[in-house]
């Protein structure tokens, strides 16, 4: 079966502006043709995207400042865009618009120039002409029976579109890898229902204490993988710990640990924004070999795999972006 790519379902007729283009033309132009969305691209390339929500969510300050419909529209657009090339499959373009719960996925080549769009339209369009495909897709799974987070594959998907849109836009990510403390040991002494009920358990809390940007997936077994975009290597240490912590307050009984609780080990590892060549896959391997290090630390701790490269730089010009309690 020929496999379904993007390049099927996008529309190429794509309204673009300038960034230098008044938010009041933009407005205008949505308004007079029923877009929900206008890209703005420069020298062919998307640099913002602007929305009917954000435009609901500008009137406020509108109204109080009318002057603001003046101003150019760079101002106020989501960036980066969230891309997808014409050649992506299906299964991964559902990935990436479910993982970043957004509505609307500009499409280039690769070149990086704009050739189309597909919204939550097109999708649901595609669900109804292709049934065979959404099968196709339903039986390969993006989702984890058990613990109802994304499984490996759609984990795959996810840090190869982060990664490629973190080496486009020279944005930082991190990844933090958690490991359950004597898995095998709370197994044998409770049965392995608890032990599911357990990671079940954790998975929950996970999903409570992390911000809506980050992704959770299982990586494996007992092994749970979080993708933090926008976050260096500092602040996906303290969040690790945060959850680390957390899951101690959880008090999930563990007569074979030491603390008598259920508790957590974890690696964290980050990309460099600017221009360490490196693969996903080596930035997983770096959380793997921290959690490894965690693990021979005594457990219940947190260890990072710091990027020389970025460490020794005598100025950041950031700061470490620190998701919430």
């Amino acid at each position: 079966m020929e496999e379904l790519t993007i390049r099927n379902l996008m529309t190429t007729k794509v309204r673009t502006v300038q960034p230098c283009t008044p938010l009041s033309e933009v407005v205008r132009s949505m308004k007079q043709n029923r877009y929900s969305c206008m890209l703005v691209t420069q020298n062919e390339m998307p640099v913002g995207i602007i929305t009917h929500e954000d435009i609901v969510k500008l009137i406020d300050q509108i109204v109080a400042d009318p002057s603001m419909f003046d101003e150019p529209v760079r101002k106020f657009m989501s960036q980066p865009v969230v891309t997808v090339n014409a050649n992506t499959n299906f299964f991964e373009a559902l990935i990436i618009a479910r993982s970043k719960k957004i509505r609307h996925l500009a499409v280039d080549d690769s070149h990086g120039k704009l050739v189309g769009l597909i919204t939550q339209s097109d999708l649901v369009a595609a669900h109804f002409r292709m049934q065979e495909i959404i099968k196709r897709v339903q039986e390969l799974s993006r989702e984890d029976e058990l613990l109802r987070i994304g499984n490996r594959r759609a984990m795959e998907a996810d840090l190869k579109h982060t990664h490629a849109a973190s080496c486009r836009y020279q944005r930082p990510y991190s990844v933090a890898l958690f490991d359950v403390d004597y898995l095998k040991h709370f197994n044998d002494h409770y049965g392995r229902s608890a032990g599911d009920q357990a990671l079940q358990r954790v998975a929950s809390y996970f999903k409570e204490s992390t911000r809506a940007a980050d992704r959770i997936y299982r990586y494996g077994g007992d092994r749970l993988l979080l993708i933090l975009p926008e976050t260096f290597w500092g602040g996906a240490q303290i969040l690790a710990q945060r959850l680390i912590d957390g899951t101690v307050e959880c008090r999930i009984p563990h007569e074979q640990s030491a603390m008598k609780v259920l508790t957590l080990s974890a690696g964290v590892s980050s990309r460099d924004p600017w221009g360490i060549n490196e693969s996903w896959e080596d930035i997983v391997d770096r959380a793997v070999e921290a959690l490894r290090e965690a693990k021979d630390q005594g457990r219940n701790r947190v260890a990072a795999a710091r990027n020389e490269a970025l460490v020794n730089q005598d100025t950041i010009p950031f700061q470490d972006i620190i998701p919430r309690q």
